[in-house]
Parts: C-alpha cells; structure tokens; sequence
C-alpha cells in the first residue's frame, strides 16, 4: 500500500467532504429504509426515527437464537429488491450470504413468502418442504418461481445439489465472491445492500481464535461496504446470558466481540420475541406493562449515528409468512437503558 493513499492534506479534506456532500444532495432519497411505516424516519413525525441506511455503512442485528434475525433481514431484503425492482434500478442487486441455510432451502422460503403475500399461494414453506403439494400448487410455483428471475436477488452459500459440504466462506472467499457479482454483467452491476446470516456461524480462520476470527469478519463485513460501496447487514448471535435478564432484551454489549461491534456498526438494532421466554398472556415491561401475544416482536435501537438512538417499537411478527409490520404505540419499557442491564 502506497502511504500516500491514507494522506489527506486540507485541501484533500475540502475536496472529498464537498464531493461526498454533493452526492447525498444529488442523490437525496437514496438510503435504504426498514420499510416500516412508524420505523422509518419522515419529517414531522416524531415517532418515526430510522435514518435510512448509507452505502459504506454497516447495520447490525442482535437476537438470541428463534429471536427473528433471519427473519428480519430478508423481508428486509425482499422489500429493498421489490423497490429496485418496481423503480426499473436494474443495475443494482441485493446479496445475501447464508452460513447454514442451503440455497434452495432460503428461496423457497423467499418465493412462498412473495406468493403469500400476492394471494397466489395459501401454504407455508414448511407446508412446500415437507412436499405437501398438489398439482394445482405445483403448477402455480413453477410459476411463481419463474417470475422470481426478475427479483433482483443474488445468494452467497451452499447448495444442495452442488456441494457434498458447506463452503468455508473465510473474508478471502466473500471478497473474491462479492468481486465476482460486481463483474457479472460487465461492471456494470452495483450491490445495493448485503445481509449476512450469521457472524457466528461463519468459519474460524486459520491462525486465530474465534474472539479475533469474529473481529476480522466484522471488519470484512465493513469493508465490503466501502470497497463495494453498498450497506451491509449483519446478524449477530446474543450472548447466551440476556436470558437470565428479568427482561431478555440484547444491549449493544451482548454481542459477540462486542466492541468491534459498536464501533464499525453505524446502526445496531436488537430483537426480541416474548413469547420464547414467557407465556402467551404475562406481561413484559414493569411500567405500562404489554400483554404478551403470540406474534409481538421487540425492535430496539441500540445505535444510531446520523440520528436518535436508544427507542424501541412493538412489532407484529409472522414468521412462517416473513410478515412484519408496526403495532400500535406503546409504552413497555419504562426506563430503556435500565431494562437493557
């Protein structure tokens, strides 16, 4: 590396601040949002508080196992490709890098939720994998899954018609593989946004433990943001110790490798869902307490760099249908930083 290239004179500084501000200006709109009404910041609407994500930043997740990281990031996903899709931005594509879920497995997944939603189809994934179809159905995905070509999705993994094993998908592998999407049609295709699932599911590099592996692929994970200039989505596994928390809710020092964490993230969020650690019916929160339902999900905003941190929302959560969507305010936390200890 050539030392020069990390030198910024004042005049560099100057130069590089007035070309970044001007394209944010030229390019007002561009960020990516949750794609939750009530979530989603819009001005002079005080409850509606997420900044939309930038490109060369990073957004982390972190939940305990069943807590809805997946599921969160690819209707994350799934909205963020119907947009590009929908405003003809046929250039720019969405990734996603799945550790343990086998390709076909995650679109089928991907493909019912969409059919769901459009009312062709009135099954589960978990109804099409057990292979309880009828010809009727049979003939409606084959459909569905055609149309889905023009979804603009690309996946990282295994498949398993491909590979005997799952790949180890080390920082080398991902850059030589995010490398090869961006020259697939000719450089002329721009990662828009890039979900991992999982940080600890991905593989110990050789030479390090899993505490400094965990790093490196955190920083991997920022810099594909910069180096491919998209936004990164990362899922983190929460310690297994938010559960002996009176409320079970993940703060930003419960993730693994934690100050890497917080520190490369510009936006970390926690989940979690009520009803897998109390019954349907309790109450949760000590003030203004919510009656916990079946499909109520928790999202806190642990941090927030271009704008407020530390609120929550209560959102209805359907996994089985990958539906999420904003409940009515209230009041479950009486004291944010309090509850998260």
């Amino acid at each position: 590396m050539n030392a020069n290239s990390i030198i910024f004179s004042p005049a560099d500084r100057m130069n590089l601040t007035q070309k970044h501000l001007k394209r944010r200006r030229d390019n007002k709109g561009d960020g990516i949002p949750l794609y939750l009404k009530g979530v989603d910041y819009q001005k002079g609407s005080p409850d509606a508080k997420f900044i939309p994500a930038m490109r060369g930043d990073m957004t982390s997740i972190i939940a305990r196992p069943s807590n809805g990281k997946t599921g969160v990031m690819v209707r994350w996903m799934r909205e963020r490709a119907k947009f590009l899709m929908q405003n003809k931005l046929t250039n720019r594509v969405c990734v996603y890098v799945t550790t343990e879920t086998a390709i076909e497995n995650l679109s089928t997944f991907l493909i019912i939720a969409e059919a769901r939603e459009n009312e062709r189809i009135n099954k589960t994934s978990t109804e099409f994998a057990m292979g309880d179809i009828t010809d009727a159905e049979w003939a409606e995905f084959e459909q569905i899954n055609a149309d889905s070509i023009l979804l603009p999705i690309w996946m990282i993994g295994h498949s398993l018609d491909r590979e005997a094993k799952r790949p180890d998908l080390t920082p080398d592998v991902l850059i030589e593989a995010f490398d090869g999407i961006q020259k697939w049609n000719n450089d002329k295709t721009e990662i828009d946004v890039c979900f991992f699932d999982y940080l600890q599911r991905f593989p110990t590099i050789q030479g390090m433990d899993v505490r400094g592996s965990y790093s490196k692929y955190v920083d991997t994970f920022k810099n594909i943001a910069i180096q491919f200039n998209t936004h990164s989505v990362v899922g983190i596994q929460a310690r297994r110790e938010v559960e002996d928390k009176k409320w079970p809710i993940p703060s930003l020092r419960d993730g693994a490798e934690t100050s890497n964490i917080e520190q490369s993230s510009q936006n970390v969020f926690s989940l979690v869902r009520p009803r897998m650690y109390y019954e349907i019916g309790d109450t949760f929160g000590d003030k203004n307490p919510v009656m916990i339902e079946k499909d109520h999900l928790l999202l806190s905003c642990l941090k927030q760099t271009n704008g407020e941190a530390n609120w929550y929302k209560w959102l209805k959560f359907q996994p089985e249908y990958n539906r999420l969507d904003v409940l009515e305010e209230r009041s479950a936390i009486p004291c944010f930083r309090k509850d998260l200890e």
